[in-house]
Formats: structure tokens, sequence, C-alpha cells
């Protein structure tokens, strides 16, 4: 017999069907094992729902772009039967679907009271004081732009943009690449409710930003590097500089302005007992004294010394909740320690105050 004609060149160039037919051709399996995961992330912290959101929502534009809801609601029911025995136990045994205090405030939808300020680190706070006449929506949105931008060293975002766009036609092709925006869309979107709410906004919120900017700025250096393939050490100087952009952060010394606090927790570290109380409203000397995890430990006894750590400066510091309370406890102390110790108490610009039940004597140790 005659053997098999080759195929033409035309039929060897024939492009291949679009990748969205593997995205349709999914398993439903893989969307009831994809629920269990949600629903086991759902019970660890309610925003684990997001991504049920995310990809419900893709399938869905998807199913209403393609003008076909077969396979699309096949999927969307795995997803939703691998998630509802989690969600179910939960609710069941708490009677909630959520019992945060946050989640609750951002369900009730009234603004929280003002929150002037905290002991917490790489935070923002909305202040009645310093705020006073603004919008507190545009707040939120600030407040979400600058908290982002800190977690991903703000050239992060900048990279994933132009991932984003390098990568714009594989998009069009597969639809579950939108699934990580929509994602990041959906959580900045319950972060601002959350700050606008609130009035509080963490750097840590920002994480599930920052790790979907990771995805997009990996596309981006690879993109770029293709572009550049017929340059020599073209893709290694690319991620050389990638790297060294982290650089001046990672390699940032102590900032000037901490030293005192930094000075302050040593010596509380070597003259405070673990049955004395040390309040520090900016919480450095605080760190340092390596009082971090008392808080779990027993109250100290009625009767017990307390160190109050003070910043003398023209920073109102009104942003600290505890700032006044300290400053009020102080009065009735004696300044043990101060920073620089060549200068005299009332120049120096930390003092640590001894607050005691006996004559508020200081206790030094050699």
């Amino acid at each position: 017999g005659e053997a098999p004609a080759k195929p033409s060149a035309q039929a060897r160039q024939e492009p291949r069907p679009p990748k969205s037919r593997h995205y349709w051709r999914s398993s439903s399996w893989c969307f009831l094992i994809s629920g269990a995961g949600i629903g086991l992330a759902y019970l660890t912290r309610p925003e684990g729902g997001e991504l049920a959101i995310a990809i419900g929502g893709v399938v869905a534009v998807h199913a209403i772009a393609a003008r076909t809801w077969k396979m699309p609601a096949r999927q969307l029911a795995a997803l939703a039967l691998g998630i509802a025995p989690f969600v179910a136990t939960y609710a069941g045994v708490t009677g909630k679907l959520t019992r945060k205090p946050t989640s609750l405030k951002m369900l009730e939808g009234e603004p929280a009271a003002a929150v002037n300020g905290g002991p917490v680190l790489f935070a923002t706070f909305w202040n009645d004081q310093l705020q006073e006449g603004q919008s507190r929506s545009r707040w939120a949105s600030l407040s979400l732009i600058r908290e982002s931008g800190r977690s991903t060293h703000y050239y992060g975002f900048a990279l994933a943009a132009a991932g984003v766009w390098l990568l714009r036609r594989t998009m069009q092709r597969d639809p579950a690449a939108w699934t990580l925006l929509a994602l990041a869309g959906l959580h900045a979107l319950v972060l601002w409710r959350m700050a606008t709410v609130s009035g509080y906004l963490s750097e840590r919120h920002t994480m599930i930003l920052a790790f979907v900017t990771c995805f997009w700025c990996g596309g981006a250096v690879a993109a770029i590097g293709e572009r550049l393939h017929r340059v020599q050490w073209s893709m290694a100087t690319a991620l050389l500089a990638i790297f060294a952009l982290g650089l001046p952060s990672i390699l940032k010394p102590l900032h000037a302005n901490r030293a005192g606090h930094r000075q302050a927790g040593i010596w509380l570290a070597a003259n405070a007992t673990g049955k004395d109380e040390v309040i520090d409203p900016f919480c450095w000397a605080h760190f340092y004294a390596g009082c971090v995890f008392r808080e779990s430990q027993d109250p100290p006894p009625p009767q017990h010394v307390r160190y109050v750590v003070i910043e003398q400066s023209d920073n109102s510091h009104a942003r600290l909740m505890m700032i006044d309370e300290s400053r009020q406890l102080a009065k009735a102390g004696v300044p043990v320690y101060h920073w620089p110790e060549s200068k005299p108490v009332e120049q120096a610009k930390v003092v640590v105050y001894r607050v005691g039940p006996a004559g508020n004597e200081p206790v030094v140790k050699n």
C-alpha cells in the first residue's frame, strides 16, 4: 500500500485550539478538591473564602462570554460541594459564619469608634483629631495603597503591572489566569472596607496582594528575558537588577531616631525583673528588653514596679493609643535612665521612669 501522506506545511502551521478549552475540560474533581482546600482555609481565617468567590466569578464570567453553562455549572457545583461541609460545621458549632470582631463590624456597616493610634508596628490608624473633616473612604484608599506598596517594596506593583501587560495575550487565551487578578481585586476591596469601618490597616493584611504580584513579577522577568535573549548575560543582569532593588531595605541600618529606644531596651533587660511591667507606647524598648511574649504569662502582682518609656521630642505621637496614659503615669515616677547618657535628663530624647509601690526609689544593677 501507499505510505501515508505527510501533513502539509499549512496543516503543520495550523494554530492549536485555544487553551481555554483545556480550562473547560478540567475535571469536576479538581474543583471539588479545590473547594475542600478553600474550606480548610476558611476554618483558619474567613478570608480563605475569597478564593472561592474569585474562582466562581471567573468561571461565571467566562461562561457568559462563551454562552455555555453545562460544564461551568458542574464545576461551580463541585466547588460549592467541597466548601459546604467545612462552612456548615463552623456555622453549626459557633452559630455564625464568622466570630472575628473586625468581620462582624464590616457586616454591620457602621464605622467603629476612632482608633487613635496603637502599639502596633507597620500599621496605619484613623485619628479623629488629625483627620478631622477628611473623608474616611479616601483615607482608607490611601492607606491601602501605602501599606500595599510597603509589602511589595514599592517596585513590586510596577513590575507586576508590566507582567500583566506583557502577558495580556496569554490571559486572553486562558481565563484561569484571571483568577489571581480576581483574588487580588477582591482582597483589595475587602481591605478597603475593613479600613473604612474599623479605622485600622496593617501591612500584614496586604500579604495576599504581595503573594499575587510574585507570579506576575516572575512573568515579567521571563517575558523581558525572552525579548533580550540575544543579548549576552541579559537574563542574569535583569535578575541581579531586581535583587539589587531590594538591597537598600535589607541593608538599611537602625534608624537614628530609634537608637535611644534600643539603649533603653538594653538597660531594661539588665535592670527590670520578670515581675516588673514595662509600659512602652512605642514598642521599641519593649522589644529590645525581651518583653514581647510576656502578654501570655500570668499578670504581675498587685504591688509591682512599672517602667514607663517616654520620648521627649516635638512629635506629639498622637497616633499612639497609650501615649497619654504613659505620660500621665510617668509623672508619678522618677527617671532611672535617659539617653543620650552624656546629657542631662531634661535634654534627653528617651527617658525611662520607674513607678514603684514603695517610694519610687530607683534600683539599678551594676
